[in-house]
């Protein structure tokens, strides 16, 4: 028996327990996990993909071994299966997922494709993609991240009216407004445009599209109309992709389309779900990526081994979804807490803090009471900690207010107000329609208010207006990125601005003779033209012009020379050898 080529050992690490190594082209290759239930699935998956790449070839017959059975082709864990191509999807229940984490995942339609089209986005790297059908944004989101996520130099186009089709109904419009709150944070090289096909086609250049994701109306007449309408936007070595080629009932038309253009090494099809298929606008060469090539130069059976794969990938993707779903409602219902502190004397402690509990993903009035036993001085700052993890804060309004008259005697809720709120390094502010909202990349976001002087002999509290959302790690790193980005261009603006207004200040401040100077110069600057030089190759001077030539020239010599002697410097004739005199005529010196 064979062994294979990727292998689970014990590492001795304190944070990782086991490594799965390889030896391909005599380099060791290592990869570490937590837990060993991670790293057999990782192994088995990294095997099987190296055994599919292996073209069928005849066996000798042998006798067949007691032995385990043969990995499965798919990033989970399976139980009792024996072939990628006969898998009994019913017995993976406690699935490990080694795939990306998709992170706009719904389950519906698009839902068993996702992880192929995060694949296909960081093999094929396109650098425009235009998805016709945007809908929730699920395909079109995973494309997105799967871009951001291998920082792919594309650009994004989701095309929509979000007013619905004759299969889809009439949508609810804040289904258009969520997407586009969405897709804010691929803002960069994300754009939705709500328009319809027709009009949008318009937009792009014949031949700009290198990957195209056709999913609008199904009927046979509107799927086929804007196949032919997009076609020519398509690149040269472009994909397009349809999706409901499976689907035959309710007047769905996309199946016969594909089967007009499906051919041979320029088309594949997923059949599970309710089928995806993918289309090369010419044949693969061998300038195209390995990963290409293998999809469309396949037999009959490493195509059903490819839609195993994948199929196995999106059932363990559901179930982990569903995981993680009731993980994070689990986390969602537990609450956050929130701290303030009272200055005390130019530093904060735990003794002079209060703490309350907010529950994320909704807005909060939170209270401290008594603030004024947190201390004994008059004049300060007041610290607040509003999370104690990787977070979204928006913040409507501060207020200390007194007990025995109510007097608001501080209040923040307008841009200029949350101007002078200054906030911990590790957190990223910005303000939004008198919201301030803060963006916590560390696990310890403090914010800091204006200097102020609390009310003597009465008692005084704090309500603060807020809301919580809790990020992963990934979507906070994008997030502050993006708010980088933003800040070079602010700065780069305000350069160009303050530079512009000393250039007027100082032609302000010049004499009427300098501007009228500096005007003619500029309009001289302006209107200048260098002379075109004429090459003459044959060209050649006359007898005369050499003869004035060389004897202006050793005038010149014998002059510098005379000088230099009266001056006590040392000259060689080397150093004053007479040079070629045609390079300095051809150049007119």
């Amino acid at each position: 028996m064979t062994r294979p080529t990727f292998r689970v050992k014990p590492y001795a690490h304190p944070k990782y327990k086991f490594v799965v190594r390889a030896k391909l082209a005599g380099k060791w290759k290592r990869s570490y996990f937590k837990t060993e239930t991670e790293a057999i699935a990782f192994a088995r998956q990294r095997n099987a993909a190296s055994q599919s790449t292996e073209k069928d070839r005849p066996e000798r017959p042998r006798k067949r071994a007691k032995s385990k059975p043969a990995p499965n082709a798919s990033p989970v864990r399976e139980h009792g299966t024996a072939d990628c191509a006969d898998n009994n999807f019913a017995q993976l229940n406690e699935p490990t997922y080694t795939g990306p984490y998709i992170q706009r995942y719904f389950g519906d339609h698009w839902s068993m494709h996702l992880p192929f089209a995060y694949d296909l986005m960081r093999e094929f790297r396109p650098k425009v993609f235009v998805e016709l059908g945007v809908w929730k944004g699920e395909s079109y989101f995973s494309f997105c991240q799967s871009a951001a996520d291998h920082r792919i130099p594309t650009q994004c186009y989701g095309i929509d009216t979000w007013r619905g089709d004759v299969h889809m109904g009439d949508l609810d419009p804040e289904i258009g407004i969520e997407v586009a709150e969405y897709n804010w944070r691929y803002s960069s090289f994300s754009e939705l445009r709500t328009t319809t096909f027709a009009e949008a086609v318009n937009e792009f250049a014949d031949g700009t599209i290198d990957l195209l994701h056709i999913d609008g109306a199904h009927t046979y007449e509107d799927v086929k109309g804007d196949f032919k309408a997009w076609l020519p936007k398509v690149s040269a070595e472009g994909i397009v992709l349809l999706h409901d080629v499976a689907v035959h009932d309710r007047g769905f038309g996309v199946w016969r389309l594909w089967e007009e253009i499906a051919k041979p090494d320029q088309s594949f099809l997923f059949e599970f779900g309710y089928g995806l298929g993918v289309w090369k606008k010419v044949p693969v060469v061998n300038s195209d990526s390995a990963w290409l090539r293998r999809l469309f130069e396949l037999n009959h059976v490493e195509q059903k081994r490819i839609n195993a794969y994948y199929v196995t990938a999106a059932a363990a993707l559901a179930l982990w979804h569903k995981t993680q779903d009731r993980k994070d409602r689990d986390e969602m219902a537990k609450p956050l807490p929130v701290q303030v502190f009272v200055d005390q004397g130019g530093s904060f402690s735990e003794t002079s803090s209060m703490t309350a509990e907010l529950v994320p993903g909704r807005w909060q009035n939170i209270r401290f009471d008594h603030l004024e036993k947190l201390g004994t001085n008059r004049q300060g700052r007041i610290r607040l900690d509003p999370v104690n993890c990787l977070a979204f804060v928006n913040i409507s309004s501060i207020r200390l207010i007194t007990d025995s008259d109510k007097h608001v005697f501080y209040s923040a809720s307008s841009a200029a107000d949350f101007a002078q709120i200054n906030v911990s390094a590790g957190v990223l502010k910005h303000e939004t329609d008198g919201i301030l909202e803060l963006v916590a990349t560390d696990s310890d976001p403090q914010v800091f208010l204006p200097e102020l002087n609390f009310p003597s002999g009465d008692s005084w509290h704090l309500e603060v207006d807020l809301e919580v959302h809790t990020a992963r790690s990934n979507i906070i790193l994008r997030q502050k990125e993006t708010f980088a980005e933003i800040q070079a261009l602010q700065m780069e603006s305000s350069a160009k601005t303050a530079s512009n207004k000393r250039r007027q200040s100082s032609t302000e401040n010049k004499s009427p003779r300098s501007r009228t100077i500096s005007a003619v110069h500029n309009a001289q600057a302006r209107n200048y033209r260098p002379r075109p030089l004429s090459f003459r190759p044959n060209w050649r001077p006359n007898a005369r012009r050499m003869k004035n030539k060389s004897a202006t020239l050793n005038n010149k010599r014998t002059s510098r020379r005379a000088s230099l002697k009266k001056r006590g410097a040392l000259c060689s004739k080397a150093a004053m050898k007479p040079r070629d005199c045609r390079a300095f005529w051809k150049f007119g010196i």
